[in-house]
């Protein structure tokens, strides 16, 4: 035999989350409990006072698959009667169970309707509205583009407006939002601002606009994308046209530091507490530098103990920049520059070949205003004997800290060692014919003209220079005579200062420094030899000071 006990089902049912959507006199309200059972639910009877002071049941109504008993009633129409309201709950084994007593007193409704519209004065129906309660654990009602409800005369409410922008996402709350009569609430998202700017001043973020005329609220907090860029200047339209998505004049912009408003940022939004619209967006004043020369995309080669040229750029973008100058840096202790350039003479592996030398130089147009700009050169003399490729760059700064420095990209250069580099204007010297034994020398034809110059060119070490010359000649014939009847001089187109051609290098002139050019002239002495044409060669040779002749 097999014994079967049934545990009798002595718990009644248990309520919780009572609610109502609204308080409306002569409106519809929805008055909700949820219930729970340990065995199963069975039906439940509502019970209400419609501001009479007496309870009148409903019928038995069974619970439909949930714990949810709803009940929507017509409440009085006379503001202020105190509504009651209970049920009474039934689980399969007859266990009655009652809920508190509820009251609330009927309140006056105002219409409340908030409208978003885009940069056409289209509804933007890709914006979220939410209307909440003051502590937002309740959504009163919501939509996309637009919100039309009831509201509670008196009653404290949270607004909150949010849009999917590209660079992300723009919210705003007005905080208790109260209730004086019916509310009819514009407002505007206008993610790419072209409208009128404030004077000397770009709006560089999405404009929030909000029309709270006739409203009464605690506050609002807006969150604004910023794009990633730094936002130092809150932007306020003080008379925004809805119509046409723009503030009315460029006068009524008023621009104010972020401390004002204790605005706060991070990499994706700034945002800051206001009690007052029209409209707010961000303002960016930013520095746009660029660095000239050295070209930071190519390779640069320096000879040691030589000058190169720096030039950077800088553009005030946004608004007014105030007082701007240049650092020139180098890269002494870490992969990218961080030191300013030197500025005693012949220290390494850089310094500033100027006087006076400054690593810092301000712009010559002071202040910076909106779109202006200014170039800095610095001359530098690269001095590194142990021939290393360095970085080195320029960082912009304003004198207004609320403005972020910005640094030119860096341009690599690498100090390389000298050569001799030498040009010749002449490829012969040619004497006057004929040519007969004379103890009086003959001139070149180019000397009268100056037109044999030897250039040490620019970019080449301090230069020696050599010269010699091999024996006339007649290949015809075999007809010759000495080198020695050829004399040059490097001083003047006087023979008395010349001297007589070796056929060995002979110093010509020594330690000539870059960009100079040196001056040779020629004569020929002819000895009795048989008349024909004599062709020699003259040698010009070069080397580094100091180096061995060639």
């Amino acid at each position: 035999m097999v014994n079967i006990i049934s545990a009798a089902d002595a718990n009644p049912p248990a309520f919780s989350l009572n609610m109502t959507n609204a308080t409306f006199a002569g409106t519809d309200v929805l008055h909700s409990i949820y219930w729970q059972d340990d065995v199963a639910l069975s039906g439940y009877i509502f019970s209400f006072d419609n501001g009479t002071g007496t309870f009148a049941n409903d019928s038995f109504i069974e619970f439909s698959g949930t714990g949810w008993s709803n009940v929507t009633k017509s409440i009085n129409f006379t503001a202020g009667a105190t509504i009651g309201w209970r049920v009474f709950a039934n689980d399969t084994s007859n266990n009655v169970g009652a809920s508190e007593i509820y009251l609330y007193n009927a309140t006056i409704a105002k219409q409340f309707n908030i409208t978003i519209y885009n940069s056409s004065s289209l509804q933007d129906n890709n914006v979220t509205i939410s209307v909440l309660s003051a502590d937002e654990s309740l959504t009163v009602a919501s939509g996309s583009g637009n919100v039309t409800t009831f509201l509670n005369l008196g009653q404290n409410y949270t607004l909150s407006i949010a849009k999917s922008l590209p660079e992300n996402n723009l919210t705003a709350k007005i905080v208790n939002l109260n209730v004086t009569g019916d509310l009819n609430i514009t407002s505007q998202i206008i993610n790419s601002y072209i409208g009128l700017q404030p004077d000397s001043f770009s709006v560089a973020t999405t404009v929030f606009a909000f029309n709270d005329s006739g409203l009464s609220y605690e506050y609002a907090t807006v969150y604004i994308p910023n794009g990633g860029k730094n936002i130092n200047r809150i932007l306020h339209c003080t008379d925004w046209n809805f119509t046409s998505g723009n503030c009315t004049d460029s006068a009524n912009w008023t621009v104010n530091a972020t401390s004002d408003y204790a605005m706060q940022q991070n990499s994706t939004h700034f945002w800051f507490n206001t009690s007052e619209f029209d409209g707010y967006g961000g303002g960016s004043v930013y520095l746009e530098v660029a660095l000239v020369a050295p070209d930071p995309l190519v390779l640069t080669n320096v000879i040691q103990n030589q000058t190169f040229t720096v030039n950077a750029t800088v553009y005030c973008r946004g608004g007014d920049c105030g007082n701007v100058s240049g650092t020139l840096r180098y890269n002494h202790t870490s992969a990218n520059p961080d030191t300013p350039m030197n500025t005693t003479q012949g220290d390494q592996p850089f310094y500033i070949n100027e006087t006076p030398a400054y690593s810092t130089k301000n712009c010559a147009t002071t202040p910076l205003l909106q779109d202006q700009f200014c170039n800095i050169t610095w001359v530098v003399n690269a001095t590194d004997p142990t021939l290393s490729s360095w970085k080195i760059g320029v960082n912009f700064s304003s004198n207004d800290t609320s403005i972020s420095s910005n640094y030119t990209d860096n341009a690599t250069v690498s100090v390389v060692p000298c050569i001799a580099d030498v040009t010749l204007s002449w490829h012969s010297v040619t004497f006057p014919e004929p040519t007969i034994p004379s103890p009086i020398p003959y001139g070149a034809i180019g000397n009268a003209d100056y037109q044999y110059n030897i250039t040490v060119n620019q970019g080449s070490c301090n230069t020696d220079l050599y010269i010699k010359g091999a024996d006339f000649e007649n290949q015809t014939f075999g007809y010759s005579f000495g080198i020695g009847n050829l004399t040059w001089s490097n001083t003047s187109n006087s023979y008395d200062t010349s001297y007589n051609m070796t056929a060995s290098y002979e110093p010509l002139m020594l330690n000539v420094p870059e960009i100079t050019n040196v001056t040779t002239w020629y004569w020929l002495n002819v000895p009795p030899v048989f008349a024909a044409n004599y062709n020699s060669t003259v040698y010009i040779g070069w080397v580094k000071n100091g180096e061995p002749s060639p």
